[in-house]
């Protein structure tokens, strides 16, 4: 906010870190302080959206662990509810994983 609304910015540093918390050792400016450290972790994910496709068509995502195996993930992908709703009445001929991506189901 600092860049955008200097004077907001110091306003509100003021008031809800300075004033409240006088000994962090943090300076009396906002325009002092280090920009944030980058810290990669905070972007890794347990978990991926996974794509549920019938015949290259998407039917569903759904969020599943990245520690699943691709048995795991195609039984998954054949009890989700709208697949089931979609495989109905049709023969399953072969069932691709892409790992981490998407499942896709093709069906006559």
């Amino acid at each position: 906010m600092a860049p955008f609304t200097p004077h907001m910015a110091e306003e509100l540093w003021y008031e809800y870190v300075i004033k409240e918390k006088p000994d962090t050792g943090l300076s009396k400016s906002i325009h002092r302080e280090a920009w944030p450290k980058f810290e990669a972790g905070y972007l890794e994910t347990d978990t991926f959206n996974l794509v549920l496709q019938l015949k290259g068509k998407k039917v569903d995502v759904i969020e599943v662990s990245k520690t699943l195996s691709k048995e795991d993930i195609e039984k998954l992908a054949l009890d989700n509810d709208k697949m089931k709703n979609r495989l109905e009445g049709l023969d399953i001929k072969k069932v691709i994983v892409v790992p981490n991506k998407l499942v896709n189901v093709v069906a006559v």
